[in-house]
């Protein structure tokens, strides 16, 4: 409680302050108050405050970004307050806070008009396909340990298939290959992040080659059911990519380098940018692309056999 009390005061005595970040930290909403002492205060993170109910957050109008990451005690009639009051919110991350509503997430929609970053875990009691109706958004971040339903895949094929530009989506084998169908609806995507699937196939890859063209960055990595075919089409069909995370992907082989070496040789990325494959854990052997940086085709395709951190 001490220290705490001690935080606070001593926060208030740096009014430039624009970034506070306190993680798993025993703030309790009197404590927030103090925070209204920083009038620049722009970007607020508070993940895993546990005692955190919401209360008094609302009074912080100037915030653009708020992350209440773990606060499982985030009420939804506080929560709701917040969507009301932070006008200028562009940013937020509410995964896994509990105790929020569908009505949390419907106030959400109808009050952020300029949230254009959020990050959502799915609860399986709370309809969340609303979310895809959120006026500005770009970046779209979904976590769950369960499952996540057929019917935020299509709100999110006919609401944002001209404007979301990243999606990651952190749920084990959600991806089938109607699924795939819906994200490949959404045209303007440049980074998609969907890994840990065993059922997303070269089928699934097939669609996104299609319809992705302004893909950027995919990361498909632990989904075992992929091969060469499917990443080869992509590399053929996607010339914007610029970065392939395929690690603990078995079904990628050393013939898939010699492959995409043909594909490139052919012309398909003559204008395009270096495409960086991460390919730790696959049937790739580093021996094979070690020559590769002496051949016209090594400014265009890269290699990293190191271990993903993430």
């Amino acid at each position: 409680m001490w220290n705490r009390l001690v935080c606070c005061v001593f926060l208030e005595r740096f009014h430039a302050v624009t970034y506070v970040e306190l993680h798993n930290f025993s703030l309790n909403d009197n404590s927030v108050l103090a925070l209204r002492k920083l009038p620049n205060l722009r970007a607020l993170i508070l993940d895993q405050s546990f005692e955190l109910t919401g209360k008094n957050l609302s009074k912080l109008y100037q915030l653009h970004e708020l992350s209440l990451f773990g606060c499982e005690n985030l009420q939804t009639s506080h929560f709701i307050d917040i969507c009301k009051c932070l006008f200028n919110l562009r940013c937020l991350d509410i995964r896994h806070c509990k105790m929020l509503t569908t009505r949390a997430y419907s106030e959400m929609v109808r009050n952020c008009r300029q949230l254009e970053q959020l990050k959502i875990s799915c609860e399986k009691e709370v309809n969340y396909d609303c979310v895809a109706q959120l006026h500005a958004l770009r970046q779209l971040t979904v976590h769950s340990f369960g499952v996540v339903r057929e019917t935020f895949f299509i709100a999110l094929a006919a609401h944002k298939a001209q404007q979301l530009e990243k999606l990651e989506i952190s749920a084990r084998n959600c991806i089938t290959h109607e699924r795939a169908i819906y994200l490949s609806r959404l045209q303007q995507l440049r980074s998609l992040s969907c890994p840990n699937n065993d059922n997303l196939t070269d089928e699934c890859l097939f669609e996104f080659a299609e319809r992705l063209n302004s893909l950027e960055e995919l990361d498909i990595r632990n989904c075992r059911a992929v091969t060469n075919i499917g990443v080869l089409v992509l590399l053929r069909r996607c010339a914007r990519l610029k970065l392939v995370n395929i690690a603990q992907c078995e079904g990628i082989t050393d013939d898939f380098v010699f492959d995409a070496c043909d594909v490139l040789k052919q012309g398909a990325r003559a204008y395009g940018q270096p495409v960086l494959f991460r390919v730790a854990g696959t049937s790739v052997h580093e021996i094979i692309v070690q020559d590769l940086p002496q051949l016209e085709v090594g400014r265009l395709l890269h290699f990293s056999f190191k271990e993903d951190s993430s």
